[in-house]
């Protein structure tokens, strides 16, 4: 997140030192979001890289947690009391392969890296946006107002 907020920062910062008129709002966040995205979709690419590849350990172990809990039956008997609805017609063994199915599904590579994008694209958007007004509004206040030096 921290990579996120600086490169949109310096790449707004650096964007705004040299425009030579005031430009649009939009203009703005487009140019905050750019390398912000890119950082973005960077970093979820190698976070599936990492749990696809290098640390395969990690899922595998998150498994085989999730397996001794949902062999225990008093878990089972805990979700079945939480939501009588949808788990009073399953046997003990259809509610653990549920389970186990969301377990695997929740862990996989892919769906962390989806996660992950859709949480730094969220941010990429919203630091954007913020970066863009407290450039213009604060750090540019009079910037575009005022002669340049070699004007007068």
């Amino acid at each position: 997140m921290l990579s996120i907020t600086s490169s949109a920062s310096i790449a707004l910062y650096i964007s705004k030192r040299k425009q030579k008129n005031q430009n649009n709002l939009i203009d703005d966040l487009k140019t905050a979001m750019a390398p912000a995205m890119i950082f973005a979709v960077i970093a979820s690419f190698f976070s599936y890289v990492y749990y696809n590849n290098i640390n395969k350990d990690y899922i595998s172990d998150k498994l085989k947690l999730e397996e001794i809990r949902w062999s225990d039956s008093t878990n089972i008997q805990e979700i079945k009391s939480k939501n009588k609805m949808a788990y009073d017609n399953l046997s003990d063994e259809e509610i653990k392969s549920q389970q186990m199915n969301t377990a695997k599904t929740l862990l996989s590579p892919s769906f962390n890296m989806s996660i992950s994008l859709l949480i730094m694209s969220i941010w990429s958007i919203l630091n954007g946006l913020v970066l863009a007004l407290i450039f213009r509004r604060v750090i540019f206040k009079n910037y575009f107002d005022s002669p340049s030096p070699k004007d007068s």
